[in-house]
């Protein structure tokens, strides 16, 4: 009986662990912006706004949502002078690098990024900037927005 306990408790802590691993890497990103909701699918950087395919995506997966660094949301920039809401994705994952340490421990580096402009309830994507480490959990600092997003 012990046994069957025992392997029984296995199998369920190996379930939650397999679960957890699958909701913490997250196959899909969702966050609202300019009245659309955007959706990224981060294993094979397809992007949908309101549930429509929204151009392509020029990085190799896995995509990620650049995040503010301090809250770990989604960070979003809206620039009046344009009167555009802008959202950066990371793609092209780095190799791990012992000469930039956040690439051993982190999982979502990239060494390309894009901008998702929303104006007027429509998506579009810039052009890719490349050979740059951005990691999009720790975040990036404004003028990367303000780049991407003023060609």
């Amino acid at each position: 009986m012990k046994l069957f306990t025992n392997t029984y408790l296995i199998i369920l802590f190996s379930l939650f662990l397999n679960g957890c691993g699958e909701s913490s890497s997250g196959s899909i990103e969702n966050t609202k912006v300019g009245g659309v909701e955007v959706s990224l699918n981060n294993k094979n950087c397809s992007l949908s706004v309101d549930n429509k395919k929204a151009g392509n995506i020029d990085m190799t997966p896995a995509c990620y949502f650049v995040k503010g660094s301090a809250s770990g949301k989604t960070d979003i920039k809206y620039y009046k002078d344009i009167d555009t809401h802008v959202l950066l994705l990371v793609g092209t994952i780095s190799p791990k690098d012992k000469d930039y340490p956040l690439t051993l421990k982190r999982e979502d580096c990239g060494t390309q990024i894009q901008a998702l402009l929303i104006k007027g309830g429509k998506a579009t994507l810039s052009k890719v900037s490349s050979n740059t480490l951005i990691c999009a959990g720790v975040g990036t600092d404004e003028k990367m927005f303000y780049i991407l997003s003023h060609p």
